[in-house]
């Protein structure tokens, strides 16, 4: 995380599309290490550890750090959209309302569009690493601005199809109030009567034929909740895990769709980003509520018909930056802050303006029925290999982390004394994410298991389904003789 914070540069930029390209390519690698980082310090037991204190200021170092980024980056995002005047008509980029008209409508094909309440980029970012473990899958990951505030409400109304969309306290398209997945349903049935909407549990608890029956509509919305749940009603500390706990859940959902219900087109996106921070959040990063007739508001939001001007924060004409053309206006705090609301939680939330809440991801999946042949390929790092004791030890490298045109691979390892097989076989599969070349290293060990006379031997390292061609060939030098000497 520190890395990355060191290499982000300067955060002053001239465009808004800068920082949306800027985000999606450097800065949401920032909160996904700090995530990372986060969740590795909860799991350690430090319990009778001598470092303890260290790895406490250690956490407090990272906190400092991801705060103080957060708050830049945001600054000059904010300051920046502002010297635009807030037009969101004027960003070249995908906005979230278009999402129908531009994903959904046009496709000649079933769909299934899944949509993971407070889904952040860089959580989505993950996920593609694990659609890509598949060898079959083929996915891409694109992203769409959310309106502001970016708050439930608003963004899952974004995402369904309509004619006449209202904003008076409460949304209504066409009529009707989708505040449930049941309303949404007949919102999207109004659109075409082979369109659903469902829960991701309703898919969980329903059995093989009653979800085959589900998926023969042409368009299958499926909403899924377990972060922004576990952020306002569950424990603020676990939103982490849950980020975690989503990632595997849409991954298994995703390939079940794919392989069980003959669905090739699978969309994963979301209503809004988040923030989090681990520490308390300080009460000088608390802004002041400066309006009175305020009809919704939270701590990273409120929406009022005041017109009057406030002295920090922003207050925005609906209409610049949302579908509704009502007279309101949402004001948001500076940068990060949050606002002072009894009640509220601070640590996670949502409905502000920074980029980690309003870049919404959007993951296209599908599915070739051949796999895809190229295989991400190993480097040996290790030189002048040598058996000692009876054990070879050595580094290799997984090139390029796995992708949608870079798949894994498994390894068979083995010590040879020419064509003969003299130790232990070894197995390893590469199919790391990470971008970080360190995390694609791996420590391999091997052991003589048969007694040789040679004093070189061979490393091979096959690919499982190619044994007789090997990917790498190494000399290793055989000390074992020079320990039988003494």
């Amino acid at each position: 995380m520190f890395s990355k914070i060191n290499e982000a540069g300067s955060l002053i930029l001239d465009k808004p599309e800068e920082y949306l390209q800027q985000y999606m390519t450097n800065y949401s690698n920032i909160d996904m290490y700090y995530r990372k980082s986060i969740e590795l310090y909860h799991q350690l037991d430090t319990n009778n550890i001598p470092v303890e204190e260290q790895l406490e200021e250690i956490k407090k170092k990272i906190e400092r750090s991801y705060s103080r980024f957060s708050f830049q980056l945001n600054n000059e995002w904010l300051k920046c959209l502002e010297a635009k005047g807030f037009e969101y008509k004027n960003i070249e980029c995908d906005k979230q309302y278009d999402f129908f008209n531009n994903k959904i409508a046009p496709l000649q094909k079933k769909v299934a569009v899944i949509i993971s309440d407070a889904l952040r980029y860089e959580v989505a970012q993950e996920l593609l690493s694990e659609l890509h473990k598949d060898e079959k899958n083929v996915s891409i990951l694109s992203y769409q601005l959310a309106s502001l505030p970016s708050e439930t409400s608003f963004g899952m109304s974004n995402l369904l199809p309509g004619n006449v969309f209202t904003y008076d306290g409460e949304i209504s398209i066409d009529g009707e109030k989708p505040i449930n997945v049941e309303q949404r349903d007949k919102i999207l049935k109004k659109k075409s009567e082979r369109c659903s909407a469902v829960s991701y549990d309703t898919i969980l608890n329903s059995s093989k034929q009653e979800n085959r029956e589900l998926f023969k509509a042409d368009v299958v919305y499926i909403y899924h909740d377990i972060i922004d749940k576990e952020g306002h009603k569950g424990t603020e500390r676990n939103v982490f895990l849950a980020a975690k706990t989503a990632i595997t859940e849409l991954a298994k959902l995703i390939k079940q769709i794919h392989g069980g219900f003959n669905v090739t087109k699978v969309i994963v996106t979301s209503d809004h980003g988040f923030l989090y921070n681990d520490s308390e959040i300080e009460e000088a990063d608390k802004n002041e509520m400066e309006d009175s007739d305020i009809i919704e508001s939270g701590a990273r939001h409120y929406i009022t018909n005041n017109h009057q001007d406030i002295t920090i924060g922003y207050k925005i004409p609906l209409y610049k930056v949302s579908r509704y053309q009502e007279p309101w206006y949402v004001v948001i705090p500076d940068s990060v802050n949050r606002f002072k609301k009894p009640g509220s939680r601070y640590k996670f939330t949502h409905g502000g303006g920074s980029l980690q809440e309003l870049v919404v991801p959007i993951i296209e999946s599908a599915r070739k029925e051949e796999r895809i042949q190229r295989k991400v390929k190993a480097t040996l790092l290790s030189k002048n290999l040598s058996i000692v004791s009876n054990n070879l030890k050595f580094q290799l490298i997984q090139e390029k982390p796995i992708s949608a045109t870079e798949k894994e691979c498994s390894l068979e390892i083995g010590i040879y004394d020419n064509s003969t097989l003299v130790s232990n076989i070894g197995s390893l599969t590469l199919n790391s994410t990470g971008e970080l070349p360190t995390e694609r290293a791996f420590t391999v060990r091997i052991a003589l298991n048969t007694k040789v006379t040679a004093s070189v031997l061979k490393l091979k390292i096959f690919d499982k389904e190619d044994l007789l061609n090997p990917l790498i060939e190494e000399s290793v030098k055989n000390n074992t003789l020079i320990e039988r000497d003494f």
